[in-house]
């Protein structure tokens, strides 16, 4: 009897090593701190995004990845590349931005790169767009996020505002035409008699002129 049982036994331990065993699920964290305990656990805050817009190869579920951090509101950074933790095995417990817009990063200091706080299980990745935060965390302007709460943050680039429409940009007023010079009044040429020129057109002029034209006729005759 004991010498059968031995077998069977071999048999189904060989079996049990030999069957796939199914990938371990992502489990959910149970809580997630809010915007506010997130902020007073972080060991660093920055504005950051991908470099030149690119996404990274998410297919290869990457451990690590590199971001350009534009703005540093907390922490010991400087503005430039780093490098975050992105996934575990299949699971995304990182930071995996998937947009070239820029992200605010609630960090920890994990070894030779930037963890999410509290593991994951954080507020640690907000989308600016439109240079606001997400409606979910109150859809506050950046500007006034930044103001407010860092005040002495080494500012960069900060996100655009918001462009307005086309029919509310200021109308661009047009040069004004240059005057028109007045044209000074022509002299009218002096009236002629007879070849002679007139320069004196007084009464008494005029009197001796007749005179002399009537001793004229007088001496024709």
């Amino acid at each position: 009897m004991k010498a059968c049982t031995l077998p069977l036994l071999g048999l189904a331990l060989g079996a049990a090593l030999l069957t796939p065993r199914p990938a371990e699920a992502c489990e959910p964290c149970p809580s997630t701190l809010d915007l506010d305990a997130s902020l007073a656990q972080a060991d660093a805050i920055v504005l950051a995004r991908l470099p030149d817009g690119r996404l990274p190869e998410y297919a290869d579920m990457p451990e690590t990845i590199e971001l350009q951090v534009d703005e540093v509101l907390h922490g010991p950074l400087q503005p430039g590349p780093i490098q975050v933790h992105a996934y575990s095995g299949m699971c995304a417990y990182g930071f995996t931005p998937r947009t070239a817009s820029p992200h605010l990063l609630v960090m920890r200091k994990g070894g030779e790169r930037w963890t999410p706080v509290d593991q994951g299980c954080s507020t640690h990745t907000l989308e600016i767009v439109d240079g606001k935060l997400p409606a979910s965390v109150g859809g506050q302007s950046y500007e006034a996020f930044v103001a407010a709460r860092f005040p002495e943050a080494k500012r960069g680039a900060a996100p655009d505002p918001p462009k307005p429409p086309d029919s509310e940009k200021p109308a661009v007023a047009a040069d004004p035409a240059p005057p028109v010079p007045e044209s000074s009044p022509k002299e009218s040429p002096p009236p002629s008699s007879g070849g002679c020129r007139v320069d004196d057109t007084s009464p008494s002029s005029a009197l001796w002129l007749g005179l002399a034209l009537l001793g004229l006729r007088r001496r024709r005759r």
